[in-house]
């Protein structure tokens, strides 16, 4: 009876783990300006694969190679459909995919829903590039599906770097001169993504971000990985903080997920998936978000909020580190 119980228990804990997952697309392209063409490398996660194809974990909430691999073919048209390029005109460059990789799907027969997020997917597109194009406007359009979709694109010419992690968004196209030589962004370079859902129960903050950056706030070069973790969660327990009803409130679960195929890899170039769950004991009626750690790595940051189903927008910086929103609790009457 006991282990019924503790079975239970695991299986409403997952549950609720499994419908945490962030709802927002996150993809990295890689543009080179060739000569004759623009060649497109678009980087994925799996986890994208549940928000834009019908896939149905099985009861421990895991999903098949099988079919996870149908979803990765599928998801080229996706792909193809959501990034374009247009010339000066507004016309598109002749577009078409080219190759695909989803290595990182071939060495397991079954995946966690929670652990989607560590396996990478690649689609490499390319564009024509006619002699008379001057300027080349890129756009990503993943947001047509309905879902909140940002790429961070990053622009070379011939293998040397011009632009790094630049924002794409459906409303934020980015344009550059086809023999640019050169721009400067450093306050792109760094980035950490933020989305926060707000709902009558709890309050829930993802957050994405390199272990780079992350390691300009906190020290954990030569840690254990447990021990790592440990440090990692407490620097977000105190800096990422939640009020309801001029009542701070802590954290109920922390849950840190690495981009890679062994969680000890922490090197620089992965990224770090954090989500923060708050529950509420009563109706919140003044809530406030804030974020109490920036430096010069990361002055500011772009947090998606959908507030009890209306999407708005926060820029958090040293200037602006809190989000407020207010609520009236609307009683019916009797007899309506």
């Amino acid at each position: 009876m006991k282990l019924t119980i503790i079975l239970i228990m695991l299986l409403i804990q997952r549950a609720v783990l499994a419908n945490s997952i962030h709802p927002v697309s996150i993809t990295w392209a890689n543009a080179d300006i060739q000569d004759h063409k623009i060649s497109l490398s678009i980087k994925t996660t799996a986890e994208d694969l549940l928000y834009f194809h019908q896939l149905s974990p099985d009861s421990m909430f895991r999903l098949s190679q099988e079919e996870l691999m149908e979803a990765a073919q599928q998801h080229a048209s996706v792909i193809k459909d959501g990034f374009f390029v247009l010339d000066q005109t507004k016309d598109r460059l002749p577009g078409k995919l080219v190759s695909s990789n989803f290595s990182s799907l071939i060495n397991k027969k079954e995946f966690d829903v929670m652990e989607l997020l560590k396996y990478p997917l690649y689609y490499k597109m390319e564009f024509e590039l006619a002699d008379n194009v001057d300027l080349l406007i890129f756009h990503q359009a993943l947001s047509d599906s309905g879902l909140p979709s940002v790429c961070l694109l990053s622009i070379s010419k011939n293998a040397n770097s011009l632009v790094q992690n630049i924002e794409l968004s459906e409303h934020q196209p980015f344009s550059i001169g086809r023999d640019a030589v050169s721009i400067g962004s450093p306050s792109e370079v760094n980035f950490m993504l933020s989305y926060i859902t707000l709902t009558d129960t709890e309050v829930l903050h993802e957050l994405t971000l390199p272990m780079a950056l992350l390691k300009t706030f906190v020290s954990i070069k030569d840690e254990e990985f447990n021990i790592a973790v440990k440090i990692i969660e407490q620097f977000i327990a105190e800096n990422s903080t939640v009020e309801v009803n001029k009542s701070t409130i802590d954290p109920d679960a922390i849950t840190l997920v690495f981009q890679n195929e062994t969680e000890a890899l922490m090197n620089d170039q992965s990224l770090v998936n954090i989500r923060v769950a708050y529950n509420l004991k009563s109706f919140p009626n003044e809530i406030g978000i804030s974020w109490n750690s920036f430096n010069w790595k990361m002055r500011w940051f772009k947090s998606l909020i959908d507030a009890f189903g209306t999407q708005v927008e926060h820029n958090f910086s040293r200037f602006q580190p809190r989000f407020e929103m207010k609520r009236e609790m609307k009683l019916k009457k009797e007899g309506n």
